[in-house]
């Protein structure tokens, strides 16, 4: 047996946790001597001390932890409720840390307001291309990373090489909840007609309008930044009035391994039309 200040060491928690468990009756010690007062645990204690630190790290009450131990919860459901746990935590980071992204991206553009803009917007034409492509509505910047990067991982094993990536994006006004997009890579050749992703998705082709004014603007960096990209050229459209006629497109001139997206290099593309 352990008095309860050996018992918290090999087991990792505080006596005063190990105190509060014995008088809510979660996790009683073994014994407790007569005349001393000493609380003494087992080694075959720690098992359900466990479970319960598990259950609480699942964001349970202590009172509905007791109820899952009295009920004989087994380890393999434990381990799944905490499997789930798992998942959801790691959306939450995923979220959060796009969300610090963008707000460390927008107080760079207030370090930078008033200085000589890094970007040159220009105005070319695009002839029609071929877009091997998925389209479909989703929930926020990182599953639009995912699904650029399982693309090209797909691209490289299926055709054994990797052309340039492109989105094109049919949002009538900016939402980063519900981004209605297609992405995939523009082709030359009719061997890249089609495309199936690990997750059974199928890129398939269509084309893409020549577009007779496009105002462009070359951004290299994180994805975060692209803003900035976008600011310029309504900037620049602004300046040499010219209004929307079209769909926004990136085209992914250069993608970093993930890991280094400062070394992204990305064109921001809008169809224009001056104003009447």
């Amino acid at each position: 047996m352990f008095k309860i200040g050996e018992f918290s060491k090999i087991a990792q928690v505080s006596i005063r946790l190990l105190r509060y468990y014995d008088q809510i009756d979660l996790l009683k010690p073994a014994h407790i001597d007569a005349k001393s007062g000493y609380r003494y645990y087992t080694a075959d204690q720690i098992p359900r001390l466990n479970r319960i630190l598990a259950l609480k790290n699942l964001g349970l009450s202590l009172e509905q932890i007791g109820q899952l131990l009295d009920d004989h919860i087994s380890p393999q459901e434990i381990r799944g409720m905490l499997i789930l746990k798992k998942k959801q935590l790691e959306q939450t980071i995923a979220e959060e840390t796009i969300r610090l992204n963008l707000v460390e991206s927008r107080l760079k553009e207030l370090e930078i307001e008033g200085e000589l803009s890094a970007y040159a917007p220009v105005l070319k034409t695009i002839p029609e291309q071929r877009f091997l492509a998925h389209r479909e509505v989703t929930a926020s910047i990182a599953d639009m990373g995912s699904l650029i990067f399982s693309s090209i991982r797909a691209l490289v094993a299926q055709q054994g090489q990797a052309t340039v990536s492109a989105a094109v994006f049919y949002d009538q006004h900016f939402a980063i909840e519900t981004i209605d997009w297609a992405c995939g890579f523009l082709v030359n050749d009719e061997k890249h007609l089609k495309l199936t992703l690990q997750d059974g998705r199928n890129l398939q082709h269509t084309t893409l309008p020549a577009v007779n004014e496009m105002i462009t603007v070359v951004h290299h960096g994180n994805w975060f930044d692209l803003h900035r990209g976008y600011s310029a050229l309504g900037r620049w459209m602004s300046q040499h009035r010219y209004q929307f006629a079209g769909f926004a497109r990136e085209v992914f001139l250069h993608i970093a391994p993930q890991g280094e997206p400062e070394n992204h290099i990305t064109e921001v593309q809008f169809p224009v039309k001056p104003l009447p």
